[in-house]
């Protein structure tokens, strides 16, 4: 599959590609999926387990038959081609199970009979195995040889019959010839000897006493054929064990099968749940690379850790977001401008306001100066994040009751200032002032900043972010591995690059890492006071904390900007 790289163009993604299903997909399928696969694996191998213990056992005794052809002609020189399948086709006949009732004096029908026997033709052999199975090792030992020797006194009758055909045929045609040699003895006397018509008569006589001595010969052939269609040559035994149900095979065939239907059930409900739960799925479905792959946050950790690039720097998700900086950084070093970063999502609830939060606290770890606006005013959380008042911000500033200078904030990390939402509940149409002359004049005082990162509300439903896309250099769309979805996504990537918004790349967040990828690196697994270590202030942008710098505890992770903000002014 081709991937993206930091740097590549968006020309180089390959249309063609999104709905390609490798073996990678289908692997990480199941790695996510693995308690519904190994569900189904259960359910299915116990289903077959049940099933193979509660059959009633069957035992099975076979008899070999060595099959000899049987001249059915006089006129036939050479024994006939034997049809190893034939025979066993008669053997399974009704003719044949008719005279097994009669040789155990079963009170079954020839059906019944017939459904406990089966004939196999070991290869190259003129040899029948006839096997008969029943719930009695004793039945299937008699049933077996009542078969074997049914079939043999059923091929000796028909021989039997077809030579006394042919014996009462050549019998009743002698009759006729001596009658007619008689007659013909009777019209010899009555000529003149030596006469024409004499001499005819005699010769007429030569001929039937002829045909009468071949006849004669005929039948003597036919009274010699032989009528022995074989003989057993392996008696059936007595079965000790049941041939069936076979426990082992029978539960290694669930276990297989629940494998493969567990797999396909997978397959099948993230297919049609079509939620993304990977990078490779974001990928195709906004048609950019994907920049961060944010891990889940622990439950006791999402209402205080949220800005947890400040607070947990040891974490995971911490190191999530200074590689979603770094990547960043690399696609802003390419010849395009990408000061102006719109993050944004498809639907409410996928992460949005964190990861811009987050990515701003990252870049200004990292020495940039970096300005983070809440352009979302429709449900601003940019404040409440940073532990702000929202009463005065950028609406204040689009409708021209406050100065951009007078709304921006001075926060306690370094190289970061924020603009808050301000009060929104008297806006009408926020979409209309975001696209207004005062929201460029904003973005424009604002890049005085080496990077200004705007929180923007969601794509779908609201008309907002679309406002602010073409404004903007690039656009970060984030999307959460449990609630966002394929279609939501491309829909929200579509209606962007229809405004003229760059989709430059996206955020997968909350996903759930599986084995060593979860736990390298990382502080979130150490959970007793031994392994607490306090946070003392912003990093170099490298992990490392910053000497002499402010200290935050786990209590005032809520709150990193001073409950007394400073407002910004230029000088």
């Amino acid at each position: 599959m081709e991937r993206w790289s930091v740097g590549s163009t968006r020309g180089s993604w390959s249309r063609s590609e999104q709905d390609t299903v490798t073996l990678h997909d289908v692997l990480a399928t199941i790695r996510r999926q693995r308690w519904l696969v190994f569900g189904v694996t259960l359910l299915v191998t116990m289903l077959a387990a049940a099933y193979s213990f509660t059959r009633t056992p069957s035992y099975s005794s076979t008899a070999e038959v060595l099959v000899r052809s049987t001249l059915t002609s006089p006129f036939d020189t050479a024994s006939p081609n034997l049809s190893l399948q034939t025979e066993a086709r008669v053997v399974t006949s009704t003719a044949v199970a008719d005279i097994v009732r009669t040789l155990v004096g079963s009170s079954a029908d020839a059906g019944q009979l017939l459904d406990h026997v089966s004939v196999t033709v070991p290869a190259e052999t003129e040899v029948l195995q006839i096997t008969y199975s029943d719930a009695d090792p004793a039945s299937a030992q008699r049933g077996a040889e009542a078969f074997a020797r049914a079939y043999l006194q059923f091929r000796s009758q028909q021989a039997s019959d077809t030579v006394a055909r042919y014996r009462d045929g050549l019998q009743t045609e002698i009759g006729d010839l001596d009658s007619q040699i008689e007659a013909q003895h009777q019209t010899i006397g009555q000529l003149v000897p030596n006469s024409e018509r004499w001499l005819e008569a005699l010769r007429e006589l030569d001929s039937l006493q002829a045909r009468r001595i071949s006849l004669q010969e005929q039948l003597a052939t036919a009274t010699s054929l032989s009528v022995d269609p074989g003989q057993v040559i392996n008696e059936a035994e007595l079965p000790r064990a049941p041939g069936s149900p076979r426990h082992g095979f029978d539960i290694a065939m669930g276990l297989f099968l629940g494998l493969v239907l567990g797999i396909v059930a997978a397959v099948a409900r993230e297919r049609y749940r079509d939620v993304i739960t990977d990078a490779d799925a974001l990928e195709r479905s906004i048609g950019a690379p994907v920049l961060g792959v944010v891990p889940r946050l622990r439950a006791s950790r999402r209402t205080s850790g949220q800005l947890v690039a400040l607070t947990e720097q040891r974490s995971a998700v911490a190191e999530a977001y200074r590689t979603l900086r770094t990547n960043l950084l690399a696609l802003s070093n390419q010849p395009r401008s990408l000061k102006t970063i719109l993050v944004t999502s498809a639907e409410m609830r996928e992460g949005k306001t964190t990861t811009a939060a987050n990515l701003a606290i990252s870049l200004a770890l990292a020495g940039k100066d970096v300005v983070l606006m809440c352009a979302d005013l429709r449900n601003p959380r940019i404040h409440a994040l940073f532990g702000m008042q929202s009463d005065e911000g950028l609406a204040q500033v689009l409708t021209g009751e406050l100065s951009i200078a007078d709304s921006l904030w001075d926060s306690s990390i370094p190289h970061l200032r924020v603009l808050p939402s301000g009060s929104v509940s008297t806006l009408l149409d926020p979409a209309e002032l975001l696209q207004s002359g005062p929201m460029l004049e904003v973005l424009a005082y604002s890049k005085e900043a080496q990077f200004v990162v705007i929180d923007g509300p969601p794509v779908l439903g609201v008309a907002d972010s679309l406002a602010l896309a073409p404004l903007v250099d690039g656009v970060i769309v984030v999307a959460d591995a449990r609630r966002g979805t394929r279609a939501s996504v491309a829909t929200a990537a579509y209606q962007l690059e229809q405004v003229g918004g760059d989709v430059v790349g996206g955020v997968l967040n909350g996903f759930k890492p599986i084995g060593a990828a979860a736990r390298y690196g990382s502080n979130d697994n150490r959970t007793g006071l031994a392994d607490r270590r306090p946070i003392s202030g912003p990093s170099d942008g490298n992990g490392r904390v910053t000497p002499g710098a402010a200290s935050y505890s786990d209590s005032e992770a809520t709150s990193p900007i001073d409950r007394t903000p400073r407002r910004h002014h230029t000088p």
